[in-house]
């Protein structure tokens, strides 16, 4: 054993304390008889004479935590009483209302996911591998970034189609397979001669599901925003579709976007496993169509009656050819046409193919006889007849 003497003496810390600061941090004024009593209570001691400014204390040694002015004034709030310090007036705040395109992207991706599909968020900037995957454009030049910190992904691009699709490739590799995806969100293209370049909104989805089935599902977004509009489609032959499989969607008669099936060639770059189809809109398109005012319609009196109609047609005739002269020539009585099925095959010439037409009539006066209806049905099969060169199966 060592004897190293008896220990230091212990030196008190002081801390001064001018009153001024009092109600300059807590806000309310607090005498300056009531500040000695609070930290004389608690075993602090006044160490110097005071004037109407400071006074300096004492911390006694089982209050390591008093160290700062602050601390002193910390402990007068807390025994003074927090209830007593008055609150800060509210910061005013002005809540903006949604925009018109806020409301409609929110129903679309209400709609799109009502029908199955996931909302992704991908990035900007793709690699030149899959810049080349679909280009519903290909006359437009991609635009790149030098400086880009991702050197492989230095491509803007002008299409959501090869971002969802690698977001599809990776939910396939953790093993969620057939997962169907959209985004709604900017591209970015080269400015033509003349013009300057743009950033539109497009509204994208990526499915396993067939052709027919996502052209549906645009129809009933179409339906839900612009009830009166008519979303339709003309053949297209675009680099990645298959071979009739392609289609420019028109509203109203104004280009919107693109719809069709990839093909494998197209989707090998990413290796899904499954055949992928998709759908490319306009939203500014889509959105000047949008009827923000609906006008009520009496649920109707009296039933409609359907017919069917089975055409054979050429190949190249669309279900939207034959819809339009349908609707144009059925008459006052017209309620609905709706799409009843297609074949090929047998009992039918190889460059021929069947469309089953549904065919709804209704009158808000009386119950139809089939008089009426039969006249307008031979009205329909003699302008198919005549415009497409139909015949009844």
């Amino acid at each position: 054993m060592i004897w190293a003497g008896e220990p230091a003496p212990d030196k008190p810390t002081t801390v001064p304390i001018r009153f001024a600061q009092v109600p300059r941090i807590l806000g309310i004024d607090v005498p300056p008889a009531d500040v000695f009593a609070i930290l004389e209570q608690l075993g602090l001691s006044q160490i110097t004479d005071s004037d109407d400014t400071t006074a300096t204390f004492a911390v006694p040694g089982w209050r390591r935590d008093l160290s700062r002015e602050i601390d002193l004034i910390e402990e007068v709030a807390r025994i003074w009483g927090y209830d007593r310090i008055p609150e800060d007036n509210r910061v005013p705040l002005t809540l903006s209302q949604p925009t018109h395109r806020d409301l409609v992207c929110g129903t679309l991706r209400d709609l799109l996911c009502a029908a199955g599909f996931h909302e992704a968020m991908t990035l900007s900037f793709i690699t030149p591998e899959l810049f080349g995957l679909f280009r519903p454009e290909p006359d437009r030049s991609p635009l790149s970034v030098e400086h880009s910190s991702r050197r492989q992904e230095n491509l803007l691009r002008q299409s959501l189609v090869p971002s969802l699709l690698q977001s599809r490739r990776e939910n396939e590799r953790h093993g969620t397979f057939g997962v169907d995806l959209f985004e709604i969100a900017n591209v970015y293209l080269e400015a033509h001669p003349g013009a300057e370049g743009s950033e539109p909104t497009r509204v994208t989805a990526v499915t396993g599901r067939s052709f027919g089935e996502l052209k549906g599902i645009c129809e009933a977004m179409v339906t839900h925003l612009a009830p009166h509009a008519r979303l339709s489609a003309e053949p297209l032959e675009l680099p990645g579709f298959v071979d009739g499989r392609g289609a420019r969607l028109l509203l109203d008669g104004t280009p919107c976007g693109w719809l069709g099936e990839l093909t494998r060639e197209a989707t090998d770059p990413v290796d899904l496993r499954d055949a992928v189809t998709i759908v490319e809109l306009d939203l500014a398109t889509v959105e000047a169509a949008v009827e923000t005012t609906r006008r009520f319609e009496e649920l109707p009196r009296f039933p409609a009656i359907e017919r069917d109609l089975n055409f054979v047609l050429d190949e190249h005739v669309s279900w939207d050819d034959l819809e339009s002269i349908v609707r144009d020539n059925a008459g006052p009585l017209l309620d609905s046409v709706s799409f009843g099925g297609q074949y090929r095959g047998q009992q039918i010439p190889a460059d021929k193919k069947s469309y089953v037409v549904t065919i709804g009539y209704r009158s808000d006066e009386r119950t139809l006889t089939n008089e009426e209806i039969e006249e307008a049905q031979a009205r329909v099969v003699a302008s198919c007849e005549t415009g497409l060169g139909a015949s009844l199966r």
